[in-house]
């Protein structure tokens, strides 16, 4: 199969917007879709920010500034 996206940027919602509290399921989500994704041989590049709070490790990371340049396609999950 062919891909049109290499290289794909993670962005993770990791706190409820109304409590603020983290969102445990978030880290579930983005470590699923990650795996997915390299399954398929995408390179996993994951917000900085989400990766921070979420723990998620394993995967590059940067600002979501740089995702312009560096990503094919960025996807927001939760």
């Amino acid at each position: 199969m062919s891909l049109k996206f290499r290289r794909v940027g993670l962005i993770g919602k990791y706190s409820d917007p109304v409590s603020g509290a983290a969102l445990p399921s978030t880290r579930e989500n983005l470590l699923a879709v990650s795996r997915f994704l390299v399954g398929l041989g995408c390179e996993v590049i994951v917000e900085q920010q989400s990766a921070v709070n979420t723990g998620l490790t394993g995967f590059r990371s940067m600002p979501t500034e740089s995702f312009g340049e560096h990503c094919d396609v960025a996807v927001v999950i939760g």
